[in-house]
């Protein structure tokens, strides 16, 4: 388990790395590991997983069953973001959904990344045009090096799970240098980058309206 503002790395005792992000927890049982290896995950965490065909490893969050053989994958679990959200950088996923079977599951390609509302257990199956990005929280540090505001909205949509939405199209070509940590909140790197250049931002829930001054 890690603290808010802690990340950590293990080796599970199969030989699969794991990298924990802040305030994040893993639970397994190494005694039940019999027919397939079991993980429960509150949190985020990013997973690279010893190949074994006879022994599946399964990701356990908020009862959404996130199986692999041997791969590279993100989850992200937040409890506040009643969302499962899982990025697959390489090899194969399969999530299953409550009620499912591992036949019915929903199987993603490379660079895919599914989001699953755990209210309504409705799942939303999108393509990342950079899934890298969703890692850069592992080195705890975002690094803008004369990157236009629309780079900077969508790597911050992936890590945040935000929605930024443009009343002034001219605004996505604005370019920033800089350098936050992951553990910034939203709003701590939006006003650093609003008093650099004039424009301003509004919240509403998870959306971010951005206008200029």
């Amino acid at each position: 388990a890690t603290e808010s503002g802690q990340r950590a790395q293990e080796v599970l005792p199969d030989g699969t790395k794991v990298w924990l992000n802040a305030s994040t927890q893993i639970v397994y049982t190494p005694t039940f590991w019999r027919r397939e290896r079991q993980v429960d995950l509150s949190g985020e965490a990013y997973f690279e997983v010893s190949r074994n065909k006879t022994k599946p490893f399964v990701v356990i969050s908020n009862d959404v069953r996130t199986c692999v053989l041997g791969t590279k994958f993100n989850v992200r679990a937040r409890p506040s973001e009643e969302k499962v959200v899982t990025t697959l950088l390489k090899g194969s996923v399969k999530v299953q959904l409550p009620g499912q079977s591992e036949e019915e599951g929903i199987l993603l390609k490379p660079g895919q990344m599914l989001s699953v509302d755990t209210r309504t257990m409705q799942p939303m199956l999108t393509e990342a045009n950079r899934p890298g990005d969703v890692l850069l929280w592992i080195n705890g540090k975002l690094k803008f090096k004369q990157h236009s505001l629309l780079e900077i909205t969508n790597i911050m949509e992936k890590l945040y799970d935000l929605k930024f939405v443009y009343d002034d199209e001219s605004l996505k070509t604005e370019r920033f240098t800089g350098e936050f940590s992951t553990d910034n909140l939203p709003d701590e790197i939006l006003n650093v980058l609003m008093h650099t250049n004039h424009f301003s931002y509004k919240k509403e829930g998870r959306i971010i309206r951005l206008s200029k001054k």
